[in-house]
């Protein structure tokens, strides 16, 4: 058989297995139409007297159902309310009642109130060792600048190097000192904090945890310039912490009182 005549007759039969494929459809479509309209028919000629023409038909025991589930759900919801506010109110009155009862003990004197104490920190202390000064060049330190002057940072590293430190960084930090200048360091560096404290007089010595002899330096807004080199003292010394030693006032001398002096 030729090849056209086989393609002709297979398309005949694709398009005849088509329209079967539509006509079985369009039967069941039409049988489950008619067989909608039955069950209505029959619903609608039904004498069950909870339907009505198809439709469900609520009696009093559905509405009394629908209606109890409702009121036990309110119930549930004032009983909830009612707890919570019965234990918050116990609460109040427990707070109040304690308050009231070390109200009047301290009162009495039964109980005491007074500064708590920091226990397992100890009080930060200065130093009290003394230090020789230590050559410049053994100086490894950090020039921050915590005021709003442009370029001091860099201005006093510069300076600095002169005088042989070793200058390891230059940058902008703040620090909440009023005074004219912080050094930091570990306990490696005090010796190297001491030398630097000779060379920017006023600083405030601040301890941290540190391992290396590295030091920072914070400069604040009252830093004006270096000690002159010849005017460095490098006599051996402690540490100065105006902060952790600060130095005693003296009690103010009663008008008219004659000073005391003392033999030599």
């Amino acid at each position: 058989m030729p090849a056209k005549e086989l393609k002709r007759r297979q398309k005949e039969e694709t398009r005849e297995q088509a329209k079967d494929v539509r006509r079985e459809a369009k039967a069941a479509r039409k049988q489950d139409k008619h067989d909608l309209a039955q069950y209505h028919h029959e619903l609608r000629r039904s004498k069950d007297p909870s339907l009505f023409h198809g439709h469900r038909v609520f009696n009093s025991k559905d509405l009394n159902r629908v209606f109890n589930q409702d009121a036990a759900a309110k119930k549930r919801v004032r009983f909830r309310r009612r707890l919570i506010h019965g234990i918050t109110l116990t609460l109040l009155v427990g707070v109040v009642v304690t308050g009231a009862v070390l109200a009047v003990m301290i009162v009495r004197g039964n109980l005491k109130v007074g500064p708590v104490a920091a226990v397992g920190t100890p009080a930060p202390v200065c130093p009290v060792t003394t230090f020789d000064y230590r050559p410049n060049k053994q100086v490894h330190l950090t020039v921050y600048n915590s005021t709003r002057r442009e370029g001091l940072a860099g201005t006093v590293a510069a300076e600095l190097k002169k005088r042989g430190y070793y200058v390891v960084k230059v940058a902008n930090k703040s620090a909440e000192y009023a005074g004219t200048a912080v050094v930091v360091s570990g306990p490696a560096g005090r010796a190297a904090a001491f030398n630097l404290q000779r060379n920017i007089a006023g600083t405030d010595y601040v301890a941290d945890t540190r391992s290396d002899a590295t030091v920072d330096v914070y400069l604040t807004g009252a830093f004006k310039e270096l000690v002159p080199t010849i005017k460095v003292d490098q006599t051996p010394g402690r540490l100065s912490c105006p902060r952790l030693n600060p130095e005693p006032t003296l009690p103010a001398a009663s008008p008219g009182a004659q000073p005391t002096t003392t033999a030599p």
